[in-house]
């Protein structure tokens, strides 16, 4: 009984874990999306199409994306929304599970 109780925790972990695997690789996706289409927005300036494709690939509002001209260099930032795939699992509230992440381009000169 004791091995069956064991195992079973075991295999808890081991899907929580698997779990955040993909949910990671899904992650990397949208930030990998997002620096696309901040690339493209260095090239055409675009700071509407940049936020609405922003706010479609991360799952946020445009209001929620800031643009910054700082010295030649964009700067753009967005929520990243469930960083955990279970984080009640992992004791973590819900409501903080989640931060923001930045891109910074130079601004091409044209």
């Amino acid at each position: 009984m004791k091995h069956l109780i064991t195992m079973t925790a075991c295999l808890l972990v081991l899907m929580a874990l698997l779990s955040q695997f993909v949910h990671n690789q899904k992650l990397l996706l949208q930030l990998e999306s997002g620096s696309h289409m901040v690339e493209q927005f260095c090239e055409h300036r675009d700071v509407e199409r940049l936020k609405s494709g922003l706010g479609h690939i991360m799952g946020c509002e445009t209001d929620e994306i800031s643009v910054e001209e700082q010295q030649g260099v964009f700067v753009v930032t967005s929520p990243v929304k469930r960083i955990l795939a279970a984080p009640a699992f992992w004791g973590i509230d819900p409501k903080e599970n989640s931060g923001r992440y930045q891109w910074e381009r130079e601004a091409e000169n044209g």
